[in-house]
């Protein structure tokens, strides 16, 4: 009799770890890609690199796809009906409508942490005379529009903190591309780069104690991804020592992943990868033969 107590409490100790403790956190990953006619387009896979699913069809440029915390919705940036804009669409693909003013050219669009307001980059000015970039919050259905720095070089690519209390991004005001912080309001500017290479793409860690980045130029004579503290501390180089240039990093929900974009001469191609919060154990998830992009870890929607 307690042999048998014994087998089926095995069991079911077996079973919870195998349903729970060993399993991979429940998200998807969005990203954009070009097809046949050079559009680019919104995908969604799986993080095994299985079942890779179509979810914009237009032709247009639909792309840089950003994942809202709950995984029920996402902004895009489209020119299909007017300026390059915002836009947000279900986790399936319906449900597609644009939320910038029509008379303005925003992209670059990041969720507040509660999934009520985002926060963009916003372009002025024309080609001949010169552009310039600001970044603004909104509320998630375009009302409120508010702009948060004012300054004659471009500010731009912000992502709030975990908190919502603070803002990263990427400003030329130093005359480099560099990263800073701010507070929610716009104020209490700090510096947390000072390289002559340009450094871009900050985004925060979940847990809001790290930024990952991307450098580019003289740092390592080619493009790839660091990680620092949120003070600017600890700048470390995250991958290997190829000449593969690596972009476009985002962060996996629970923090211990990072996925981003690649290219090799064995690859040929833009191609997305994953690996750990360290850098070790890349991984590759597409296989297309035209350029993808701008991945986003998506969380699974809750019902």
């Amino acid at each position: 009799m307690k042999k048998v107590k014994i087998i089926k409490y095995i069991t079911f100790i077996f079973t919870f770890l195998m349903l729970n403790g060993c399993k991979e956190y429940p998200s998807k990953i969005v990203f954009d890609c070009l097809d046949e006619n050079g559009w680019s387009d919104i995908y969604v896979i799986d993080t095994n690199g299985k079942n890779q699913e179509r979810l914009t069809t237009n032709p247009s440029h639909d792309y840089n796809p950003c994942c809202s915390p709950d995984g029920n919705k996402i902004a895009f940036v489209s020119d299909r009906d007017g300026p390059t804009g915002i836009y947000i669409m279900n986790a399936d693909g319906t449900n597609q409508k644009r939320i910038s003013e029509t008379d303005t050219i925003d992209a670059s669009p990041y969720w507040s942490p509660d999934g009520k307001q985002i926060i963009f980059t916003s372009y002025f000015g024309n080609w001949e005379e010169g552009i310039n970039e600001e970044i603004y919050i909104m509320n998630a259905d375009g009302t409120n529009r508010k702009r948060l720095t004012n300054h004659p070089a471009q500010d731009s690519e912000p992502c709030l903190s975990p908190d919502g209390k603070k803002i990263v991004f990427v400003s030329w005001r130093d005359g480099n591309p560099e990263i800073y912080t701010m507070d929610i309001d716009g104020k209490s500017i700090k510096r947390l780069t000072n390289n002559n290479a340009g450094d871009i793409e900050p985004i925060w860690s979940p847990d809001g104690k790290k930024i990952v980045f991307v450098s580019k130029g003289k740092r390592d004579k080619n493009v790839k991804i660091y990680v620092m503290n949120a003070d600017g501390s600890n700048q470390i180089r995250l991958g290997d020592d190829s000449a593969s240039p690596d972009s476009d990093p985002s962060w996996s929900p629970d923090g211990k992943k990072i996925v981003f974009k690649t290219l090799s001469k064995e690859l040929g191609n833009w191609e997305i990868f994953i690996m750990d919060a360290d850098g070790k154990n890349r991984k590759r998830l597409t296989y297309n033969e035209v350029p993808d992009g701008r991945p986003s870890w998506q969380p699974i929607a809750k019902e």
